[in-house]
C-alpha cells in the first residue's frame, strides 16, 4: 500500500483530488510512524513524496483552496515531534537559501513558504539514510548514487542550490568515472546536474552536459524528450523565444506520437509553444495554439469536472477575443452545445442555463445575428423574472442585455422602455451615483437621440455630467467623456452656445472641446485598426498616417465619423 502510494504523486500531478486523498493518506502514513524516520524506508519515502504532493499541488492561493474545499494544513505541527530543528543542524543546509523557478518556469514562492518545514524534513531523512548507505556500500555503488541523486532533487526543489549543485556535482564525477559513457546512471548524473546548473544560471555549463547527452547515440525518444525540455528550458531563462518554440516543436511531436495528443507531457509542451508564440507576438499560431489546448483538456477531464467547465469557458472567451467570423462561428457551435447539454442536464431555469443563453446572445449580437441574440435573451429573461423577480440584479442586467440588441437594430422605441425601466431600478437599488447607473443613464440619452427627443437627452446628460463632476471631479477621464456626449447632443440640434459652456465649465481642459472628441475618436479609430491588423501593421500604419489627409482619408475608410453616434464610443465607465 506504501509502495503504491509513493509512486502516485508524480503520475497525478494534474487531479487535484486524487492528489488530495495521496496527501491525506501520506500524511498518516508520517504521523503514525514510531521512531526516527530514516529508520523506516516506506516512511522515508512517504515523506518525499509527501513533500511533492505540497510542492507540485498544495500550494495554492487561498482561493483555489476554498474552491476545491481545502483546508490548508500545519505541517510543522504534524512532524514538530521529530526534532527538525536540531537535525537540520547536522544537513549545514539551513544558510544561504535561494529560490530557484526562471521566467514563470518552476514553483513560486509562496509555495515554498507553505511547506518549507516539510522540504526540511526530507532533506533531514535523506541525509541520514545517505550516511547510512555510505558506511555500508562503496561511494560508486548503484544505491548510495540514488540516494544522494534523491537528496540533489530534493535540495534543488527547497532552493538551496549551492548545496544541490555540490552534491550533483559529486555523484557526476562518481558515474563518469565508474561507469561507461552511454550508462543509464552517467546519463541521469548528467541530466540531474544540468538542471542544477540552469536553476543557477549557468547557462553555458548547462547546455554543455544537455548537448553532451544529445549528441549520444542511440538515444532514445524519452530521453531525447527529456534532454529537449532541458534545453528549452535554458533557452527560456535566457528568453530565447526562436529556440524555445523550435525546441518545443520538436518535444511536442515527440510526446504527440508516444504518449497521445491529451497526455499531460503533450499538453505541457502546448503551453510552452503558446507561451513561445506570446512573447514573440504571434498572436495567430498563439491563439491557433491555446485553442489546440483548450480542446485537449477539455476532452482530458470529465465534462461535469471543474476543470472542464473552466476550460470550456475559457475556450469560449478566446474566441470572442479573436472576433474574427471564424472564431465566432466556432463559438457559436460550441455555445449551442453547452446550452443543449445544460438544458438536459439541470433544466431550463437552473443559472448555468442562463449564462448558456447570455453568452450564446452574445456570439449573435457579435454576428450581426440580432433576432437570434435577441431570441435568447427575451428566453432568459423571461425565467429571471419568473424565479428572482423583476428587482433582481441579474433580471436588471438581461435587461440591459438585450437593451444593446435593440440599439444595434435601431429599435429606439423599444431602447426607450427597456433602458426607463433599468434606470429607475438601478438607480432604485445601487444609487445614483453607481457606475452600472451612469452607464443606463448614457443609454437611455442614446436612446432619446434615437427618437429626437433632444430635450429629454440633454436633461440626462446634465444630470450625468454634473454627477461625474460632484463624485470623480472635472478633470476626470469619465467626466470629460461625459462632457463629451453632452456636446454632440447639442451639437446635434445646433446649440453652439451651449457647447463652448461645456469647454468653459471644464476649465480649459483640453485646447477646446471639439479637438478632446476627435482625440477619444482617432484613439476608437486606432483601436479598430489594432484589432485588425495586429501590432506589426499598426507600427507600419502609425508610419504612414503622418499627413492629416492620409488620417482623414484613412479614418474615413475605417470609421465613419458621425457626431451623433458619438455615443456608441466605448467608454471607461462601459467597459470597467
Amino acid at each position: 500500500m506504501v509502495q503504491i502510494l509513493t509512486s502516485l504523486p508524480s503520475l497525478y500531478r494534474a487531479d487535484f483530488r486524487l492528489r488530495r486523498k495521496i496527501t491525506l493518506s501520506l500524511e498518516t502514513i508520517v504521523e503514525n510512524t514510531e521512531g526516527p524516520h530514516f529508520e523506516h524506508a516506506s516512511t522515508t519515502n512517504a515523506v518525499e513524496q509527501l513533500a511533492i504532493c505540497y510542492r507540485v499541488g498544495l500550494g495554492l492561493t487561498k482561493q483555489e483552496n476554498a474552491a476545491h474545499g481545502f483546508q490548508q494544513h500545519d505541517v510543522g505541527d504534524r512532524l514538530r515531534s521529530t526534532s527538525t530543528s536540531q537535525t537540520l543542524n547536522q544537513t549545514g543546509c539551513n544558510h544561504g537559501r535561494q529560490r530557484h523557478g526562471f521566467h514563470g518556469h518552476g514553483v513560486k514562492s509562496h509555495n515554498y513558504r507553505r511547506d518549507a518545514e516539510l522540504l526540511q524534513m526530507a532533506i533531514s531523512v535523506l541525509n541520514n539514510e545517505v550516511a547510512q548507505m555510505e558506511g555500508i556500500f562503496e561511494t560508486h555503488h548503484p544505491i548510495v548514487l540514488a540516494h544522494n541523486q534523491r537528496l540533489s532533487q530534493v535540495l534543488l526543489d527547497g532552493g538551496y542550490l549551492k548545496e544541490a549543485a555540490k552534491v550533483a556535482e559529486q555523484v557526476y564525477k562518481v558515474s563518469k568515472r565508474n561507469y561507461a559513457e552511454n550508462h543509464p546512471q552517467l546519463s541521469l548524473a548528467t541530466q540531474i546536474l544540468a538542471r542544477t546548473y540552469t536553476a543557477q544560471r549557468r547557462w553555458e555549463e548547462a547546455r554543455g552536459l544537455v548537448m553532451r547527452l544529445l549528441q549520444r547515440s542511440p538515444i532514445s525518444d524519452r530521453n531525447r524528450f527529456n534532454c529537449l525540455f532541458d534545453l528549452a528550458m535554458i533557452h527560456v531563462g535566457q528568453s530565447n523565444w526562436e529556440h524555445v518554440e523550435s525546441l518545443g516543436d520538436q518535444m511536442y511531436e515527440i510526446a504527440k506520437s508516444g504518449l497521445g495528443p491529451s497526455h499531460v507531457h503533450t499538453l505541457a509542451c502546448m503551453h510552452l509553444l503558446k507561451d513561445a508564440y506570446e512573447r514573440q507576438g504571434k498572436e495567430g499560431n498563439k491563439n491557433n495554439m491555446e485553442e489546440r489546448l483548450l480542446k485537449e483538456k477539455i476532452k482530458f477531464y470529465d465534462k461535469s469536472s471543474e476543470e472542464a467547465r473552466s476550460n470550456t469557458t475559457r475556450l469560449h472567451e478566446l474566441y470572442v477575443a479573436v472576433g474574427n467570423s471564424a472564431a465566432l462561428s466556432r463559438a457559436e457551435t460550441l455555445l449551442l452545445q453547452l446550452l443543449q447539454e445544460s438544458i438536459l442536464a439541470v433544466g431550463l431555469e437552473h443559472p448555468d442555463t442562463l449564462d448558456r443563453r447570455d453568452g450564446l446572445a452574445d456570439v449573435y449580437h457579435r454576428m450581426y445575428k440580432y433576432a437570434q441574440a435577441r431570441e435568447q435573451l427575451t428566453e432568459a429573461l423571461a425565467v429571471r423574472k419568473r424565479t428572482l423577480g423583476e428587482r433582481h440584479i441579474d433580471t436588471v442586467n438581461s435587461m440591459a442585455n438585450l437593451f444593446q440588441v435593440y440599439k444595434s437594430e435601431e429599435s429606439w422605441k423599444k431602447c426607450e422602455e427597456l433602458g426607463s425601466e433599468v434606470l429607475k431600478i438601478r438607480e432604485e437599488i445601487l444609487g445614483a451615483e453607481h457606475p452600472d447607473t451612469w452607464t443606463a443613464m448614457s443609454d437611455l440619452s442614446r436612446a432619446f437621440l434615437g427618437l429626437n427627443l433632444f430635450t429629454a437627452a440633454e436633461e440626462l446628460d446634465k444630470r450625468l455630467l454634473d454627477l461625474k463632476i460632484t463624485k470623480l471631479g472635472e478633470l476626470h477621464q469619465d467626466t470629460q467623456v461625459a462632457a463629451m456626449n453632452l456636446a454632440a447632443t447639442y451639437r446635434t440640434h445646433a446649440k453652439h452656445e451651449e457647447t463652448k459652456a461645456i469647454y468653459d465649465q471644464l476649465n480649459g481642459a483640453a485646447y477646446d472641446i471639439d479637438h478632446r472628441m476627435a482625440v477619444v475618436r482617432r484613439k476608437h479609430m486606432m483601436s479598430q485598426v489594432e484589432q485588425a491588423s495586429g501590432p506589426t501593421n499598426l507600427q507600419t500604419f502609425l508610419r504612414d498616417m503622418k499627413s492629416p489627409r492620409a488620417w482623414r482619408k484613412k479614418m474615413g475608410e475605417i470609421w465613419k465619423d458621425s457626431w451623433s453616434g458619438f455615443h456608441d464610443i466605448d467608454d471607461p465607465e462601459r467597459n470597467g
